[in-house]
């Protein structure tokens, strides 16, 4: 009820996302943020205080140059885990 979480698969890199939005592709969405984890990235979108959705976007090849330009403009730096003496 608070959110999806979204696979976005070949056919989804440059269509409207019409099962959530009725004219929104991947670069109309303003992302929170973006995160690699392993072979694939999570990127959030908030759309208010209590919905948002996640989207698994695989690390493949079949990601073009400007789906992973606009990956890069949005990812976020690697998390550092730190210790306190």
């Amino acid at each position: 009820a608070d959110g999806w979480i979204c696979l976005i698969e070949p056919g989804d890199l440059d269509r409207p996302l019409t099962e959530i939005w009725d004219d929104w592709t991947l670069f109309d969405i303003p992302w929170e943020g973006i995160t690699k984890d392993g072979d694939h990235y999570i990127a959030v979108f908030l759309a208010n205080n209590q919905f948002g959705l996640a989207f698994v976007i695989p690390d493949a090849p079949w990601l073009t140059p400007t789906v992973r330009n606009m990956i890069e403009e949005n990812l976020d730096a690697p998390f550092a885990e730190t210790t306190t003496a």
